[in-house]
């Protein structure tokens, strides 16, 4: 969801069999920067989040933010 306090959140992809795409609603297989098995990336947005999967395998993302 969206959140106007917020400043910046930390996206971490923890598994291991899928590299991911983070962004917003229009997230897709080539759009979105890719976020791959153990990496993590700061994501500077108010607006709701997307992770977009298309492996086929379950992947858990871990979440954290920091607000105003």
């Amino acid at each position: 969801a969206s959140n106007t306090a917020r400043r910046a959140a930390m996206v971490t992809n923890t598994e291991d069999p899928a590299t991911v795409r983070v962004g917003d609603d229009s997230t897709s297989a080539d759009k979105g920067p890719p976020l791959g098995p153990g990496q993590q990336i700061n994501y500077e947005s108010t607006a709701a989040i997307y992770v977009y999967n298309d492996s086929g395998a379950a992947v858990t993302i871990a979440l954290s933010w920091t607000e105003d």
